[in-house]
């Protein structure tokens, strides 16, 4: 009797942790190749990496233009669609299971582009695995 006791206190407490944790978090940095390098005003053939930082990022749920639902935490704090990068360019959002497309725009972009794909696999808490 004791014993499946403490098997039912496992598994409750197992599954309100898997609760509080329900979103995930996509991550990045907004930074393009392909530039031309300046050095003291002269410009070189060599093409590098460049940061646009406080640049603006839009979610969409992927493939459509519809602005998908992002969290700031994992516990579900609304987040504003789209938002600014940082001061050096990482972004980031939480989300519940599904596929996102992120688009990068603003601040030094002269032409917008979008990253596609981005995926949040579901996940199986063991209270559901039983």
């Amino acid at each position: 009797m004791l014993r499946r006791l403490f098997l039912i206190i496992v598994l409750l407490l197992t599954a309100s942790i898997s609760a509080l944790a329900q979103y995930q978090k996509i991550q990045g940095s907004v930074e393009q190749g392909g530039n031309t390098v300046s050095t003291q005003g002269v410009s070189s053939t060599t093409k590098g990496q460049k940061s646009f930082p406080s640049s603006t990022v839009t979610v969409y749920t992927a493939g459509t233009l519809n602005l998908a639902t992002i969290y700031s935490d994992s516990a579900g704090t609304a987040k504003a669609n789209p938002f600014t990068a940082d001061s050096s360019g990482y972004w980031f959002f939480y989300g519940a299971p599904g596929n996102f497309d992120v688009k990068f725009s603003g601040t030094g972009i002269s032409s917008p582009w979008t990253q596609g794909d981005y995926r949040i696999n579901a996940t199986v808490s063991s209270s559901s695995a039983l």
